[in-house]
């Protein structure tokens, strides 16, 4: 990352809070604002604590969409308690779960439940911790309506620009303060009165590697930034919706935002189906950037963005293509040259070169190695109902938890709620059993049974 800004003021015998913000926004006036106050109210309040932002955004980082989550990603990975609070994007909720402090054992109880039956439970709780409160929501999508009074013509380019002029006529983006030259109304979902927008904004995070002094002076910042009362106060000033759904019904809060707006949404939660959002994100609009300002056709853009979508298997049938045939032959070959290449061990002149493994060990590897080749041929099984008998439990479960105890091919094999072909995971249709290719139980057979030979060798 290149230039840094700094936010806020260290006072004597006072503990520093350092914080770091990721955002999109190239506006740090924000983030400089919520520091000054808690700086003043820390001091009205005499806690002796003293909060240092550090802002990134795209004016002062390069690459910044890779270093976004990747940045955060380091600093908890390795347990660096450089940061004690985290500001980070809703996507990353279950991606630093394992890193971040479980707010519920040390927050009141009723400061909790004023997020409990918001959307907060989809953004900020993961595997029934709650790794973040929601600081600063900039919510969901939605479709602006400017209705011209006049005829107009309407530039056939469109750009951020027409948003902040108040030149667009439909609009979908996210909500933002424009004044009153939009109506806002909402995203329109699949069915009648149900919604299709989309949850962004921002969480906030303890560190759980730092000390307990520290962790003390953390959730004192947390308690304040997502207070009632501090929501309140942002949510009227900011003119931003917040993640605390009973101020809703506050007077002073609708007289700010549209409250009745933010009663209609049913927002969906982001990743839901994959752990590497910003990769499919990017690929996803990248395509579209092709079709809007390249060359591409609509034609051509949506089929490699069902690509995407798609799990790709090698099929016999040339009707396609003609890939799965030669991979058959090619496999069918490789099949019969490797059992004929153990002749070479009755070779008198190649007895010497290969006798560093006896003969039973070569055959073990020729096998070995001829297993994966009939993946090819693989279908799927039940593990529960197949072999049940025949395998051990950690890999019948096939839990992550559990997976622990195996090797890394083993694990690559194996993942809770996937099919799995030559360690390749691909979602399964079925979310209640666990599924492994034929050719992976082969191998994990084959495993074992080397093992066996080896402790009755030694």
């Amino acid at each position: 990352m290149d230039d840094k800004l700094n936010l806020g003021f260290i006072h004597s015998n006072s503990i520093v809070i350092n914080s770091v913000v990721l955002t999109y926004s190239d506006n740090d006036d924000l983030f400089k604002r919520v520091n000054e106050e808690f700086n003043k109210y820390s001091l009205e309040k005499q806690l002796n604590i003293t909060l240092n932002v550090i802002t990134y955004t795209t004016s002062n980082t390069t690459n910044f969409e890779k270093e976004y989550g990747a940045t955060i990603d380091q600093l908890l990975y390795k347990r660096s308690k450089k940061f004690d609070v985290f500001f980070y994007d809703v996507v990353y909720t279950k991606r630093y779960s394992n890193y971040l402090l479980d707010l519920y054992s040390w927050f009141p109880r009723e400061h909790i439940e004023l997020y409990s039956k918001g959307v907060a439970l989809k953004t900020c709780t993961s595997n029934g911790k709650w790794i973040g409160l929601m600081g600063k929501n900039v919510f969901v999508p939605y479709w602006n309506l400017y209705i011209l009074l006049e005829n107009q013509e309407v530039e056939n380019s469109f750009s951020i620009n027409s948003l902040l002029n108040g030149n667009a006529i439909y609009l979908k983006y996210w909500y933002y303060p424009h004044g009153d030259a939009y109506k806002k109304s909402v995203l329109v979902g699949k069915n009648e009165g149900v919604s299709g927008s989309t949850i962004g904004g921002y969480n906030i995070g303890i560190n759980k590697y730092i000390d307990y002094k520290h962790k003390l002076a953390a959730i004192e910042v947390l308690k304040y930034f997502t207070s009632k009362e501090f929501q309140k106060n942002f949510t009227i000033a900011e003119k931003y919706f917040t993640g605390i759904s009973s101020l809703y019904d506050d007077e002073e809060v609708c007289s700010a935002i549209a409250c009745d707006l933010a009663k209609q949404f049913q927002p969906i939660a982001r990743p839901l189906l994959t752990e590497d959002y910003d990769d499919y994100s990017k690929e996803f609009r990248g395509y579209i950037f092709k079709f809007l300002y390249g060359n591409e056709t609509a034609s051509k853009v949506l089929s490699d963005i069902v690509d995407m979508t798609k799990v790709y298997e090698i099929v016999l049938n040339t009707d396609t293509t003609k890939i799965g045939y030669i991979f058959f032959i090619i496999s069918c070959g490789l099949t019969i040259l490797m059992p004929l290449s153990l002749l070479f061990l009755l070779h008198p002149r190649a007895v010497r070169t290969f006798r560093f493994l006896s003969t039973d060990f070569w055959v073990i590897t020729i096998i070995g190695c001829i297993l994966p080749l009939g993946s090819i041929l693989a279908g799927s099984i039940d593990l529960r109902s197949k072999f049940n008998n025949t395998l051990p439990s950690n890999v019948i479960a096939g839990s992550k938890a559990h997976l622990q105890e195996l090797t890394l091919r083993e694990r690559l094999m194996f993942y809770h709620n996937s099919k799995v072909i030559i360690g390749l995971k691909v979602p399964s249709k079925s979310k209640s059993n666990s599924k492994v290719s034929i050719s992976a139980m082969l191998y994990i057979k084959y495993k074992m049974f080397t093992k066996f030979l080896l402790h009755k060798n030694l």
